[in-house]
């Protein structure tokens, strides 16, 4: 029997709840021996089909907009990274809705972290779609990071273990 590698996927959009998704991940992944896929979506085009992964040469000015996410996720990296870090950061870039991107880019991971909407006390309580769609849809437990708990590394909830198969 082999032992699979502990994988922590966190979704990194930019905004400074995805930095602190990503420093929540990043302190868990050195708890649990795992290693971090930060993983950065490029929205697609509206005129292609939002459900199939795109490779980069179909679409005009992918180039740029790759580059643009390869430079947010490098960014995310070194803003949530401590001197002590000794996790080991896998950076992607994806095409696609962010929900369906997150959990695909999931399929072999342990935990799938990502930030909450926080937009206010009001709406911090709420979950935004991308992260609602992940507790719904992910194939393994979710963690959903909110502004005010970005510091405290608290167990993975059992978020969507009552997944509907």
């Amino acid at each position: 029997m082999t032992t699979r590698e502990r994988i922590v996927v966190v979704g990194v959009d930019g905004s400074p709840r995805g930095v602190a998704a990503l420093r929540w991940a990043l302190e868990y992944a050195e708890e649990v021996g795992a290693r971090v896929r930060a993983v950065s979506v490029c929205p697609v085009s509206p005129v292609l089909p939002s459900s199939v992964p795109l490779p980069v040469s179909d679409l005009a000015g992918a180039d740029a907009l790759m580059d643009q996410h390869r430079a947010l996720v490098a960014e995310a990296v070194n803003e949530a990274r401590t001197p002590s870090t000794r996790v080991a950061v896998d950076q992607v870039v994806a095409y696609g809705e962010s929900g369906p991107v997150l959990c695909a880019a999931a399929e072999d991971a342990t935990l799938l972290v990502v930030g909450s909407h926080g937009h206010g006390r009001m709406m911090a309580a709420l979950l935004g779609s991308t992260s609602g769609y992940c507790v719904h849809h992910a194939p393994c437990p979710v963690v959903v990071v909110t502004p005010t708990a970005a510091g405290r590394l608290r167990p993975p909830d059992t978020a969507n273990t009552d997944r509907r198969e």
